[in-house]
């Protein structure tokens, strides 16, 4: 093998980190090669063992990593078949290879008021659309992840369901909706998914099994189950004392743990109850803190533990309306589930405490711990970039506290961060990659961040690796809040930003500044219509940040208005012109 002098001469220029990358990028390089090599003759011989291949395709669509993870499994557990396995992330797949297919695994999470996740509102609209393929081809079955605290739960998955037998194609199982306590009923679906399989594959002539090689992803050191204990660094409040919401930055040591990541991802936090609100549950229904509860893998815990570790105190819902109307059998209780309206209202308006107050019932301590839903880790965008803070990892916390009855409730992270942790204290946290929300690879290239309230978090993070790679490119931020005066988020370093040239332009909307001149961030793009239109057309890219139900849907809205008043489009072409940019990257939301 001959290496040219310049090869050399280049390689002796790089830094120790560069070269580090460089290495590990062509050893993975050279595996890959080598694996699609082998995967190719292994194509050829299983052609030549059979004269059919069926192929499963597992398409999973995710807002935080959950419904990718329960494909993963699928995948995995399937690896006995004889059969052709793929699994894609929806934001990854060519829409019109759906026609291709032989049988999808549909694997899907639902967002908002029953829309569907981030990755896969390009397939959607193509599956919805007027152009949708006819798939009388196709054979499918579809899993989904919901929250029955929404009203809308699932919905998504019950929309790809019912589209795909509209377009034609058979089902194989019944759909499965799982609550966020999702993993003993995928457990058992994927026993059923692969006795069905198994039988659809009975008469045929085997393969070799498995027969295309899966470049399986190392498992990563710490995630939900396995999270890393942190040290909390720092805890500071960055909105002003009169301020009408309390707002923290947060700091968090990564320590020698090795954990990478990078902006645009989400920190995951498992926190733990208020003991205050645990003690007021033991003595509203009179049990004792040491009577024994059991949880679903069998294990035993004191009440007063599986209460603080396992299960959700703070939050009521729908479901949970029901379920203690049907358990208190109280009256006025029963008559107001009967109207979902009157029922969504209580359920967001009435903490789960003061309902057992006002609705008591007699329960013993196991049937009310499995009541109770899960604890679910608590998801934060990423306010940092590493290669600004190192082995640290920042987010920005918007404390919920509210007071009902003259009592005092906050949601249970904030209660974690604000009141029971001190700062050198330790928390379990963990990584969520958000691959579909990153900066363009080329520095060059112009954004245009819009973001409120806490939604600024991620673009600081971006911000800071702008900075570090000394990026040229243009940088605008559109950013909104109550009060200039109280709640201008990270205010000295935007102006730092804008003061070293990496931050161009900054529009903010200020809705309780005046209060006879509410102007939010939608507001802020149509009135800079021409000039946002001017930064679109030369490449920028755009990034949406913030509340899912109500933010995010008034910017892409105002966006359409100036993609059609600038562009001189009719409402269909808006669409499509907006839609091309979300295909290419150009733009991306993190909404919740």
């Amino acid at each position: 093998m001959i290496v040219s002098t310049e090869l050399i001469q280049n390689i002796d220029q790089l830094s120790t980190k560069e070269l580090a990358w460089l290495s590990g990028y062509c050893w993975a390089k050279s595996k890959v090669d080598g694996l699609q090599s082998f995967s190719a003759d292994l194509d050829q011989a299983s052609t030549a063992t059979a004269t059919t291949t069926r192929t499963v395709t597992i398409l999973s669509a995710s807002q935080t990593g959950n419904a990718n993870r329960v494909a993963e499994r699928l995948h995995e557990s399937l690896q006995s078949l004889p059969v052709r396995l793929q699994h894609y992330r929806l934001g990854d797949y060519k829409n019109k290879q759906i026609t291709e297919e032989d049988i999808v695994i549909f694997v899907s999470s639902t967002q908002g008021e029953g829309e569907f996740p981030e990755e896969a509102i390009s397939f959607s609209k193509y599956l919805f659309g007027k152009r949708a393929p006819n798939l009388e081809h196709l054979s499918f079955a579809v899993v989904g992840l919901g929250d029955s605290s929404y009203p809308l739960f699932c919905e998504a998955s019950k929309k790809w369901d019912q589209r795909l037998e509209a377009l034609g194609a058979k089902r194989l199982l019944p759909r499965l909706d799982n609550d966020i306590d999702y993993e003993d009923s995928v457990a058992q679906w994927q026993e059923q998914l692969h006795a069905c399989l198994s039988e659809l594959l009975h008469n045929e002539t085997p393969a070799v099994s498995n027969p295309a090689v899966q470049i399986v992803p190392a498992s990563k050191t710490y995630d939900r189950t396995r999270p890393y204990l942190a040290e909390l660094i720092q805890k500071q409040k960055i909105t002003a004392r009169q301020a009408n919401k309390t707002t923290l930055h947060v700091e968090i040591d990564l320590g020698d743990s090795g954990i990478q990541y990078s902006p645009g991802d989400s920190l995951g936090i498992l926190p733990t109850n208020n003991t205050d609100l645990v003690q007021d549950f033991l003595a509203l229904f009179d049990f004792k803190a040491e009577a024994l509860v059991q949880l679903k893998s069998g294990q035993s815990l004191p009440l007063i533990e599986a209460l603080t570790h396992h299960v959700e105190l703070t939050q009521n819902s729908v479901a949970l309306v029901k379920k203690w109307a049907q358990i208190s059998q109280h009256p006025e209780l029963i008559a107001l589930v009967e109207h979902p309206e009157k029922a969504q209202h209580y359920a967001s308006a009435t903490p789960l405490y003061a309902m057992i107050q006002a609705y008591p019932a007699t329960i013993d301590p196991q049937q009310w711990f499995a009541f109770l839903r899960p604890l679910s880790p608590r998801m934060y965008s990423i306010a940092s970039a590493q290669a600004e803070v190192g082995a640290e990892v920042h987010i920005t916390l918007g404390v919920v506290e509210y007071t009902h009855q003259q009592k005092h409730y906050r949601g249970v992270c904030s209660d974690y961060l604000c009141a029971q942790l001190e700062e050198g204290d330790t928390l379990p946290i963990f990584i969520e990659p958000n691959p579909r929300f990153r900066l363009p690879h080329d520095p060059n290239t112009p954004i245009i961040m819009i973001g409120a309230g806490t939604g600024i978090a991620p673009y600081r993070a971006f911000m800071q690796q702008r900075e570090q790679d000394q990026a040229q490119g243009r940088a605008w931020l559109i950013f909104g809040n109550q009060k200039f005066t109280d709640d201008f988020l990270y205010q000295s370093e935007w102006q730092r930003w804008h003061q070293l040239g990496f931050l161009h332009k900054a529009s903010l909307a200020w809705s309780r500044q005046k209060p006879q001149q509410k102007v939010y961030v939608q507001d802020k793009i149509r009135a800079e219509s021409t000039e946002l239109w001017q930064w679109l057309s030369q490449g920028a890219h755009v990034y949406v940040c913030g509340n899912a139900n109500q933010m995010a849907k008034e910017v892409e809205q105002a966006l359409l208005h100036v993609i059609a008043h600038e562009g001189q489009l009719n409402s269909e072409q808006s669409e499509q012109y907006l839609d091309e940019l979300r295909d290419s990257g150009r733009y991306q939301r993190d909404v919740y």
